[in-house]
């Protein structure tokens, strides 16, 4: 990386934040609409499932083809897109308008997640980076799940003026944002795959899947352990403030511990949770299960994108992790809904096996000497290069 200022850590920070917004707040986007009385709620979930879609298409698309153009540019061509879409979507227009423009808004924010993350492979230390962005993604979704219900006294489409607000700071800076060391190359770099990378992948796909198939369940668990929704809301609001203090503390803790066994701490915690959760938890016991079960998630997160930050350099890998990403959220709560018919239970059994899997992958791609296949964008045979 040419350029490791503040700066452009802040800038990086930045993009990260105005660009997952809607990922991370799109329960209350779907809340809004639906109160809106023009969009029934099945209608406006089609429209948020519509923005994740052009997301993880985006970002897939930036991981092949981003190596062609500059980063930096893929960035803020998508956060110039997202913020003027949204703007226009704050009008309501009819649900069909609203839904091309929503994944068109998807497309851009997508490209400039999957941006930001290659560029941020390439910092010193991307678990730190990751770290403090898990944190301010947390604190500003908390804020904008709060600052959603009054939005609506000036217009059911404020929250679209909002989630513009939060990514104005990223246009004003993306002059800043750090240039990988492609960007000075004559000619892109090739995709260098390898046995590593492979199982960093599937780490990534596995582990986001297990996440969302627990998340998405975890308020039927707290009805089952005869919680109000009042009740379990404030509890997922104090996970969040545990999410933050534990993003915050990863980002000191950095290469402080190895990757290997940070990965297997974070995995070991996650899997005894969501086991607890498969047994059955009581009023009392939900509330310590589910701080740790946001904070056993913040913790680990980092250290998979830092094991493929440190496969790959281009940020190409990188790139694509963040569709993987987005695939993994989209396909664990659609898992989580086929597996409910037969008991909440088998839902968590299955998150818990999917979280094993995914760190097994994880700590077994850290072992990165072996054989890389790099593939060149020229149209020549690929080459083998050993690491």
């Amino acid at each position: 990386m040419k350029d490791r200022t503040g700066l452009g850590f802040a800038a990086l920070l930045a993009l990260g934040v105005g660009a997952a917004a809607p990922s991370i707040v799109f329960p209350g986007v779907v809340g809004t609409l639906a109160e809106t009385g023009r969009y029934g709620a099945s209608s406006a979930a089609s429209i948020v499932a519509g923005e994740m879609a052009g997301m993880m298409v985006a970002a897939a698309l930036v991981a092949w083809f981003g190596a062609r153009v500059a980063f930096r540019r893929v960035a803020a061509l998508g956060v110039a897109a997202f913020i003027l879409l949204d703007l226009v979507s704050a009008a309501l227009p009819a649900l069909p308008l609203l839904l091309t423009l929503r994944v068109l808004a998807g497309v851009g924010e997508g490209a400039a997640i999957a941006a930001m993350a290659a560029m941020a492979a390439a910092l010193a230390s991307a678990e730190r980076y990751f770290a403090v962005s898990v944190a301010c993604n947390l604190a500003i979704g908390a804020l904008l799940l709060q600052v959603f219900p009054a939005s609506t006294a000036y217009g059911t489409g404020g929250i679209f003026v909002l989630l513009a607000l939060v990514a104005a700071p990223s246009l004003l800076l993306l002059r800043a944002l750090p240039r990988t060391v492609a960007d000075g190359a004559s000619a892109p770099p090739p995709l260098r795959l390898s046995r590593g990378v492979a199982f960093a992948c599937i780490g990534t796909l596995l582990f986001f899947a297990a996440i969302s198939a627990v998340w998405s369940m975890v308020t039927l668990a707290a009805t089952r352990a005869g919680l109000a929704f009042a009740e379990s809301s404030q509890v997922l609001a104090l996970a969040t403030v545990a999410g933050i203090a534990t993003g915050l503390f990863v980002s000191w803790l950095g290469t402080r511990i190895a990757r290997r066994i940070a990965l297997l701490l974070g995995t070991a915690l996650l899997a005894l949770v969501m086991a607890t959760f498969a047994l059955g938890v009581t009023a009392s016991e939900f509330l310590p299960v589910t701080l740790a079960l946001m904070v056993s998630y913040v913790f680990t997160l980092p250290f998979y994108f830092g094991t493929i930050a440190a496969l790959d350099r281009s940020g190409r890998v990188m790139a694509f992790a963040i569709a993987l990403q987005f695939a993994g959220l989209a396909a664990g709560p659609a898992l989580a809904a086929s597996l409910l018919d037969s008991g909440l239970s088998l839902v968590f059994w299955f998150a818990c096996a999917l979280c094993v899997a995914a760190g097994a992958s994880a700590v077994l791609a850290q072992d990165s000497r072996q054989t890389v296949l790099a593939l060149p964008h020229s149209g020549k045979s690929p080459s083998f290069i050993d690491e």
